[in-house]
């Protein structure tokens, strides 16, 4: 039993979640969840090692509750407030979604030792936490596991960076766990802005519970490859989920968001938003799913995902569903795929905007609905600044 070649000096952890993953192996086409992104395609030709702390710091851009994580090894949290937890090490995911789920890279990820990110929240929460990971070393593979906890009636933030140096090759697997509790409220964003040539796999599970609400925004800023797959079980009545993104990519990046959202309960809402530009030979896929339970009456479930292709060799791979067995329901779901606005185009460039900056501002206000979306002004406002940044670059 070994773990397999790509990674390289971690231990084993978890023997009964290794042997699960070596039956069943990486995702190949064959497999539907997986079907436009072939995982043992992608990390065939690559070694990834556990590398050392290199104790980069970085500045604290959102004046917030601080973790780092360099090459995978996670720094000290000091100085925490009142009525929040944060504790590194021993930790465990819950068993259903470690023998349940049958996910390989899932298995994978919690069959590698590393050290948990343990979050309790106990009080409401006015600061962003923040986990800053960072990875300044070549070939580097880090696989984070983080387990949050909100309890009842209690609101906070927490937000996730991936950077990595310009030359760096990095594979994450990333595996998140959430527990929100009855008439909780958590909000959680997600960017991931790789400069490197970067292999990202992240896999989010929400818990929401009766009159609670999570929501997760994920940004994706031209990585090589991106996989972010959120699965949310609503649990209890009166509960409100909603999954967003923002993806940008050129060259040839693959960006796929998979997103599940299980209605479970009666009397709750759900929102799916996705939006992306794709340049060059870049991919963009989206698979998003609506499921509702019979016991779950009077659910209003709404998805939609929109792109825009600026090149006649970027693609776009659309898979909306929806699988309903309540009679008393509101659901909706669609995907659009299409390009720039001529007429809005010549609009501006009529009125003597360079071509170049009419693009760009079509483009700011096609990824605008997303944003508008973000509660927290400081991550709002940073993203919106990224965006242009990245849309300078492929345009």
């Amino acid at each position: 039993m070994s773990l397999p070649n790509f990674l390289q000096g971690f231990e084993i952890a978890d023997k009964k979640s290794l042997d699960c993953y070596n039956d069943i192996g990486l995702p190949t086409k064959k497999n539907e969840n997986w079907h436009y992104l072939d995982m043992a395609r992608v990390l065939s030709k690559q070694v990834y090692q556990k590398q050392l702390n290199d104790n980069h710091k970085s500045d604290n851009l959102f004046d917030a509750i601080k973790i780092s994580v360099v090459n995978g090894n996670i720094g000290s949290v000091d100085n925490l407030p009142e009525g929040i937890s944060i504790t590194v090490g021993d930790g465990k995911f819950s068993d259903e979604l470690i023998n349940e789920k049958k996910h390989p890279l899932l298995l994978l990820n919690n069959s590698v030792a590393g050290d948990f990110i343990n979050i309790d929240i106990s009080q409401d929460i006015k600061q962003l936490i923040h986990i800053d990971y960072y990875n300044n070393a070549p070939n580097v593979a880090f696989l984070p596991k983080v387990v949050i906890r909100i309890a009842s009636g209690k609101t906070a933030s927490i937000i996730e960076t991936f950077n990595s140096g310009k030359d760096c090759s990095v594979f994450c697997n990333s595996l998140t766990e959430i527990f929100v509790e009855e008439e909780a409220k958590l909000l959680q964003y997600k960017i991931q802005q790789d400069m490197g040539q970067s292999k990202h796999i992240a896999y989010t599970k929400a818990y929401v519970q009766k009159e609670s609400f999570y929501e997760q925004n994920f940004a994706c800023f031209n990585n090589e490859v991106t996989r972010n797959e959120v699965e949310v079980d609503i649990l209890g009545t009166d509960a409100n989920a909603e999954v967003r993104g923002v993806y940008i990519g050129k060259n040839k990046s693959v960006i796929d968001n998979t997103i599940r959202i299980n209605h479970l309960a009666s009397d709750c809402e759900s929102q799916q938003l996705f939006k992306g530009v794709l340049n060059d030979r870049a991919q963009g896929i989206f698979q998003g799913k609506i499921y509702v339970d019979k016991e779950a009456q009077k659910t209003d479930g709404y998805q939609m995902h929109r792109s825009i292709l600026l090149s006649d060799d970027a693609q776009v791979c659309g898979k909306p569903e929806l699988e309903i067995y309540a009679d008393d329901v509101k659901c909706s779901h669609g995907s659009s795929t299409g390009e720039i606005n001529p007429e809005q185009l010549f609009y501006l460039t009529a009125r003597g905007i360079n071509e170049n900056l009419a693009r760009n501002l079509l483009l700011q206000a096609f990824l605008n609905e997303v944003f508008d979306n973000i509660e927290n002004d400081i991550v709002r406002k940073y993203l919106q600044k990224n965006t242009i940044k990245t849309m300078e670059t492929i345009l």
